[in-house]
């Protein structure tokens, strides 16, 4: 559910009048069901390729069928003269009536449709262990531990990984800290040795995570897994994944949340403490 799947295919006028074309998508799918051009015009014999986007928002089957709308363009002096029926032209006395049906005929539409076929799916995603303890680290000094996200779905999944303060106030020793402070902290701190990437459907994937603070500070963070709305070239042809949108009310960045896990670290100076300083 939220990635979209795109495919072409051709529409041709195969008559010799041009005409415009425009794909009505029921309201009740108009979020799930677009085509690329939406609307356009075909000239005499001319072929083009549409674009359909099918994005599933539930766990369901689908069966949509959209109608295509025409309307003919008509070129009333080329209609008088029988270019459009050839042998049907008209005659100086009929060419006033013919021409007022000729432009009340170009108002009128005519229609057909596609059918769109699919099902909706939700892409499971699992990270394990479910805590990562970094410790202490000494500023300017590394950790790197592991993790392994698993896709336990039938469906290939473009994630990306990141780190995410909680929703709760972090604090260091001079107090209250601004979230987007925190927050470019945590991207200059935590580096993926692979952060984001197709996971195929059943298989897993390990990612090295290096912790390396750069400041006195207590992170209190997660670290969060999200399908993302960018695809790489390397994705799996068989299932034609293109591109993933949030499904929810207020989208974010194009985002879906998938998993996440706590991440437990500290990054601290070299404590020396003197307990017993005495001489006779």
């Amino acid at each position: 559910m939220g990635v979209s799947a795109k495919q072409k295919f051709p529409l041709k006028n195969q008559s010799r009048i041009p005409v415009e074309y425009e794909w009505r998508v029921p309201e009740k799918y108009r979020n799930e069901v677009s085509f690329v051009p939406q609307r356009s015009i075909l000239m005499p014999n001319e072929q083009s390729s549409v674009m359909a986007i099918f994005t599933p928002l539930k766990r369901k089957q689908y069966q949509i069928t959209i109608p295509i709308f025409t309307k003919n363009l008509f070129d009333s002096v080329k209609s008088q003269v029988g270019f459009f029926a050839p042998g049907s032209g008209l005659t100086l006395t009929q060419m006033n009536n013919q021409s007022q049906l000729s432009f009340s005929q170009a108002s009128l539409s005519t229609s057909s449709s596609i059918q769109i076929l699919g099902a909706g799916a939700d892409g499971m995603i699992s990270i394990s262990p479910e805590n990562l303890d970094f410790g202490t680290i000494t500023v300017g000094y590394t950790k790197t531990l592991s993790v392994t996200i698993t896709n336990k779905s039938d469906t290939n999944l473009y994630i990306e990984l990141k780190m995410m303060q909680t929703a709760d106030a972090i604090h260091s020793e001079n107090g209250d800290q601004d979230p987007a402070q925190v927050q470019r902290i945590l991207n200059t701190c935590f580096k993926f040795d692979n952060h984001k990437g197709v996971v195929n459907a059943k298989s897993k994937k390990k990612v090295n995570i290096t912790f390396k603070p750069n400041q006195r500070f207590n992170f209190e963070t997660n670290l969060v897994c999200f399908s993302s709305d960018k695809m790489t070239k390397d994705l799996s042809t068989s299932i034609k994944l293109q591109t993933v949108q949030k499904v929810i009310k207020k989208p974010v960045s194009g985002q879906v949340e998938k998993a996440q896990i706590k991440i437990h670290c500290k990054g601290d100076y070299p404590l020396l403490r003197f307990t017993d300083v005495r001489n006779d």
